[in-house]
């Protein structure tokens, strides 16, 4: 007797299966269902360009146990294929299975669309809100899809909508793609650590660079395991931080170099030094006014 494929299933899926589900339309009568041969379904277009192969694998194995609990909706191309407009990483998994057991999992059941059923553009927007509501998201993949959705002219009000999510929560969320953009250190750090986030990343801002990348750092490598935690750390450097610039400021002392030009006018060059750490460039700068001060007097000056 051969599995079961399709069906209602008893639990929910893992893995986020129902994230793209909650932004399909629900089949309603006339609609045509149809089991569709893997081969002639395609990923034509989608906005989201990495997937986790752990997750596809764990998602094939729910589709294993329990059937495939929402088909995936594609719309009717030419030469008999199909292109999926929703459900790539479920289409993914079912690949994987058909690999091992082809005969079992040789069709997928698809919700079919024609031209003129749906809109393109909507379609698009849908996906990337799909993409950002992936609960396994990358800061990575969120980056891309957000600043894709802001391209086609959707507004934070709009973007938050969509996401149900507050108008604050998605500008902050902006704020630390504009540092990302502007940071070439705080861009790596989002590309090579999947464990860090763009919440992670404006979390950590109030911080001077060093510091931001230390903390994302220790998030990546599992030191920090919450988001708690890392605000924690924040408040705890930006205490630190201030106490060490605040006993900084009251152990640097003003110097200044005055001399008097031949016509009269006063020169005065001030600067700070630390009494304890009096650098080699304070020293090479002290060393300059006083040849200035002595250039000075040398032409008619008074010390």
């Amino acid at each position: 007797m051969k599995k079961r494929v399709f069906g209602d299933g008893e639990k929910p899926l893992k893995g986020g299966d129902y994230i793209d589900a909650m932004t399909e339309k629900v089949p309603t009568t006339g609609e045509r269902i149809m089991e569709v041969p893997v081969a002639q379904v395609r990923e034509k277009s989608n906005v989201r360009q990495e997937y986790d192969n752990a997750s596809i694998a764990e998602l094939a194995e729910s589709i294993r146990q329990q059937g495939l609990l929402q088909p995936i909706t594609v719309a009717a191309a030419e030469n008999g294929y199909y292109d999926i407009l929703f459900g790539h990483r479920r289409y993914r998994a079912f690949v994987l299975l058909s690999q091992t057991d082809h005969e079992t999992f040789l069709k997928i059941k698809c919700i079919v669309k024609t031209k003129g059923e749906f809109n393109e553009k909507e379609i698009l927007v849908q996906q990337l809100i799909e993409n950002v509501q992936r609960e396994n998201v990358t800061g990575r993949d969120m980056r891309a899809a957000l600043e894709e959705l802001k391209g086609r002219g959707l507004t934070h009000r709009e973007i938050a909508e969509r996401l149900g999510k507050a108008e604050g929560y998605v500008k902050n969320i902006f704020m630390a793609i504009r540092a990302v953009n502007a940071s070439p250190e705080l861009e790596a750090v989002l590309k090579s650590h999947t464990g860090v986030t763009l919440a992670d990343i404006q979390t950590v801002r109030p911080l001077p660079l060093k510091n931001q990348l230390d903390l994302l750092s220790a998030k990546a490598e599992g030191n920090i395991t919450s988001r708690a935690r890392l605000e924690e750390r924040v408040q705890e450097l930006k205490a630190e931080l201030y106490e060490t610039g605040r006993n900084d400021r009251k152990a640097r002392k003003r110097f200044e170099v005055m001399a008097v030009r031949p016509d009269g006018s006063l020169k005065v060059r001030s600067f700070l030094v630390h009494k304890d750490k009096l650098k080699d460039d304070d020293r090479e700068r002290i060393q300059e006014l006083i040849a200035e001060l002595q250039k000075l007097l040398g032409k008619g000056g008074k010390k």
